[in-house]
């Protein structure tokens, strides 16, 4: 009962941060270091569309799914936005954390525990490197300081 309730208070305090970053930070924040060449095609709402429906998903893997769902449909749109260079993860990293502030997706915390606790060990190359980028974000944005 105890562990459920801290499980709560936990989600709602990074839910509760993400907000109050929301408000502050922008696609240009100095904290991301988006390249300029993406910011034309911020907020990039339908990966933002994408993760805001994890929570409908039960099972680990589907979540899991929904969040390689979102990793997909941002790379394919750094890839539309330029179409010079392939977008690596200094690309891609800053525009997830954009992502996740703006869209806030409820029980954060949570679902990478649940993830972690139950479906780490089945991930595959591909899923284990978008779940890597995924924890790393959400960890990131657990440092971002709204005052700055």
């Amino acid at each position: 009962q105890r562990r459920v309730h801290g499980d709560i208070l936990r989600d709602q305090l990074l839910h509760d941060h993400i907000q109050r970053l929301s408000k502050v930070v922008t696609a240009n924040h100095k904290a991301l270091q988006i390249p300029e060449v993406y910011l034309r095609e911020a907020p990039w709402p339908s990966a933002q569309a994408e993760i805001c429906t994890i929570s409908a998903y039960k099972t680990p893997r589907d979540k899991l799914q929904c969040v390689l769902r979102m990793c997909s449909t941002i790379m394919n749109l750094l890839s539309l936005a330029n179409e010079d260079s392939v977008p690596g993860a200094d690309d891609f990293v800053p525009v997830l954390v954009f992502v996740l502030i703006k869209a806030n997706p409820p029980c954060l915390l949570s679902t990478v525990q649940y993830i972690s606790s139950f479906y780490a060990n089945s991930l595959t190359g591909e899923e284990s490197y978008w779940w890597m980028q995924f924890t790393a974000a959400v960890e990131f944005i657990k440092t971002i300081d709204e005052r700055k």
